[in-house]
């Protein structure tokens, strides 16, 4: 079996990766794959009030530490034996809320576009567009435009259908939208679709890659180029010059098409062969095709990162991309070709502003998209290069604990998963030599952006490996392979270092997660390990064994009690819950609800309530949440099932069902589902949709009373995705619901800068 997000191999009975700390869900198969139903007083036999989601605030309580005491700890999870075992009845009556219904709409495309202007530098173009100015010595556009609606222009969509198209239909939508009402006689729209297990449409052959053109509000079939790779170098530079060919212009522009990686993953998802294109990969197509372009965009997630905008700079002009995931329908194609069509000679940053507005309108206000500057690059690039090597010298002196909280508490994107953080966030966070050239250099290449609420996101993004270190050797072969960043490869080399130094003097334990989990993880075989450079910061940890920090007792309870120097070093706090089911513990997961004494204190505290879906309460694991500047708060997580199981023979697909909570919807909703891989690789774009007559079979973990890992089962009854009035599928409802009368086992697991995870004491909650 290997891990669904770093992709080592790990046993079958595996809780969490020896490699990166995730926790398991394994594909139950032979004995394990019984039933696991709660007993009736598990389930409450009336509809509990509908409390509001808590609003978190640990980002708030937490001070960056400027100089930081090296204090690192180990929280005992499971009782030893050893000492007093803690008890707390705890009060199972439901309390009353009186509360408005529950919103579960989604948010509502939102706010309208702004520019990113530096230091009031605006300057106005023939369009009307402001923009930031143009640095010193920038090189010459590659596109001249004719102008005067004259240009003949040739637009290029690379589409890799993958499971966008198989499972949701996304780029057959799409397509449909540039059919649409794309007129005039100077623009050409050439496709290469492929890619896909099934495509849903009866056009598009599935078996082969084809070309085809959009002209005129038709499409006409081009070539047939037979079976291939559609995520390979050759295919996409054979397509690229296939179309200047076949249709020469005054004007190229290149668009991919599917899911979206960052720098680590790259672009593309080919389900007939598994396999993706590293940005090198599209480097080096790019530079065989021997075409500059007007633009390159990506309709996929996570692409407008500075490392694959320095690897564009040498092809194209501008970019658009998104620093963020993208929801599924991707960009909206039908109103900013229109306009294309109509005049062939607008502006590059104009038909910019158009794909941004278009694409905001057509989604949410979370979505990101951005037009980079491409000319720009190099200064931005250097000037990061210049910051990078600063924070270096700070490493030197063993700054570290600073430069990590930093970096905790930067914009992430797609849960942190991929390390993709947003440049202006992480200078406005540092006290760091350079950071205001950085700032400034970032808002003269970023030329328009949304102004959306996803809060600290300024356009462009960057790969600064943290979350999980064990990939840092494949995004660094790829970006090297073009030459990116001396002074970023060194600090990130040294960082690493730190992280992995860490790391090792953590403990891992099997035993319902006790111990840091990401211990365990071997570096020593990787391309960047030094073990001389972790011996130099031994200082940071080697005063710092891991304590056993148990918790107090105090009034009617139990808290967690740390100094100011310990609670510096936590990144993250998560409420974890285990049920006895008489046998043994059912794994109810964890939730990112917490809260302090006046004493700043951590309450061991629960309320006999968890995440339920349509009255059922299921294990749940928090992933994500944010408290913005201005208060607004927003956070999610998944629950782990089965989707459309049948039987042994067929037992369905492992998928994870995000439920997600924010200031407009603060009773939550199921905004989709994301099946579970084996393969590290791009990110869908946004999240799959339940459609009616699915079936959803939910997971759990279970312990047994020792604490060993006993396997994955079924849990609670089956949910089988009916339709709504409007003959759409019914959303699934959202609300926290008493789990009954059984004893709970409740803990709190504690994150550190060196990405290590500790586990308090245990307190039993015992039903009066």
């Amino acid at each position: 079996m290997f891990c669904r997000k770093c992709g080592r191999q790990m046993s079958d009975n595996a809780a969490f990766c020896p490699n990166c700390g995730e926790r398991n869900t394994p594909k139950p198969s032979g004995p394990q794959r019984q039933s696991f139903n709660p007993p009736p007083s598990y389930q409450s036999n009336y509809r509990a009030a509908q409390p509001v989601r808590k609003k978190r605030g640990f980002a708030s309580f937490l001070l960056i530490a400027a100089v930081v005491v090296g204090i690192v700890f180990l929280v005992k999870y499971m009782d030893d034996g050893d000492g007093p075992k803690p008890t707390v009845a705890s009060n199972t009556t439901t309390t009353a809320y009186t509360t408005a219904a529950p919103n579960t709409s989604t948010n509502s495309a939102a706010t309208s576009s702004i520019p990113l202007v530096a230091d009031n530098m605006g300057i106005t173009d023939a369009d009307g567009l402001f923009g930031t100015a143009v640095s010193e010595g920038v090189r010459d556009f590659y596109t001249n435009i004719r102008g005067n609606g004259q240009d003949e222009y040739t637009l290029m969509i690379y589409i890799i259908g993958s499971d966008l198209e198989s499972n949701g239909g996304y780029a057959t939508e799409d397509i449909n939208e540039m059919l649409g009402n794309v007129t005039g006689d100077k623009l050409n729209i050439v496709l290469q679709t492929g890619g896909t297990l099934e495509w849903q449409n009866n056009v598009f052959d599935s078996n082969q890659i084809q070309r085809w053109l959009i002209k005129d509000k038709t499409y006409a079939h081009l070539q047939d180029v037979g079976r291939g790779d559609m995520a390979s170098a050759d295919q996409l530079s054979d397509f690229i010059k296939y179309c200047a060919a076949k249709y020469p212009a005054d004007r190229y522009s290149l668009i991919f098409w599917d899911h979206g990686g960052g720098t680590m993953c790259g672009y593309g998802y080919d389900e007939n062969y598994d396999s993706i294109l590293r940005l090198s990969d599209i480097d080096r197509a790019l530079m065989n095709s021997g075409i500059k372009f007007d633009f390159i965009g990506y309709d996929a997630c996570l692409m407008a990162s500075i490392e694959n905008a320095f690897m564009l700079e040498k092809y194209a002009d501008y970019m658009i991309a998104s620093e963020e995931l993208e929801p599924g329908y991707g960009w909206d194609y039908n109103g900013w070709l229109e306009k294309l069509g109509a005049n062939t000679s607008a502006s590059t940053p104009q038909i910019g502003v158009w794909i941004v507005d278009s694409f905001i309108d057509h989604n949410t206000a979370y979505d990101t998209l951005s037009v980079v500057d491409l000319r720009e690059i190099p200064n931005t690039y250097e000037m990061l290069c210049e910051f990078m090597a600063s924070a270096g010298r700070k490493l030197t002196s063993q700054n570290f604990s600073n430069i990590a909280s930093t970096r905790a508490g930067t914009k992430t994107y797609a849960d942190g998963e991929y390390d993709m953080i947003d440049i202006v966030d992480l200078m406005y966070k540092s006290d760091i030599a350079g950071a205001d050239a950085v700032i400034k250099s970032v808002s003269g290449a970023v030329k328009y952006r949304n102004d959306c609420w996803n809060e600290g996101s300024y356009g462009l993004s960057m790969y600064y490996p943290y979350t999980d270190i064990s990939n840092y050797s494949y995004a660094k072969d790829d970006i090297t392979l073009f030459d990116y960043g001396d002074e970023c490869i060194e600090f990130f080399d040294r960082f690493v270092n730190i992280m992995a130094g860490g790391q090792e003097r953590s403990r891992s334990s099997g035993n319902m997660g006790s111990g840091g989990i990401t211990a365990s993880a071997d570096y020593g075989e990787s391309e960047w390990y030094d073990e001389s450079l972790v011996e130099s910061y031994s200082s940071l940890y080697d005063d710092t064994e891991y304590v056993e920090k148990e918790i107090i007792e105090k009034g009617d309870g139990f808290v967690l009690h740390m100094s100011d120097e310990e609670w510096e070093l936590i990144t993250d706090i998560q409420l974890q819950v285990f049920i006895d089911d008489g046998t043994g513990y059912i794994d109810l997961g964890s939730d990112q609800i917490y809260s302090f004494d006046d004493d700043g204190d951590l309450l061991i505290d629960f309320d006999n309530t968890w995440v339920s879906l349509d009255y059922q309460w299921v294990p749940f694991y928090g992933e994500a949440e944010v408290v913005t500047s201005d208060d607004d708060w927003y956070s999610y997580g998944y629950v782990p099932a089965v989707l459309n199981y049948v039987d042994e023979n067929d037992i369905g697909r492992d998928i994870e069902i995000i439920v997600y909570w924010d200031d407009e919807n603060p009773y939550g909703y199921v905004a989709g589902y994301r099946p579970v891989t084996d393969v590290v690789m791009p990110l869908a774009k946004g999240w799959k949709q339940f459609r009616i007559g699915d079936t959803i079979d939910f997971l759990c973990d279970f312990y047994t009373y020792d604490g060993e890992y006993d396997g994955v089962y079924y849990f609670g009854e089956q949910i089988t995705i009916s339709g709504n009035e409007n003959e759409e599928p019914a959303e699934l409802y959202v609300s926290y619901e008493d789990v009954g009368s059984s004893d709970t086992l409740v803990c709190f697991m504690l994150t550190d800068i060196y990405q290590n995870r500790f586990w308090t004491e245990t307190v039993l909650f015992t039903a009066e």
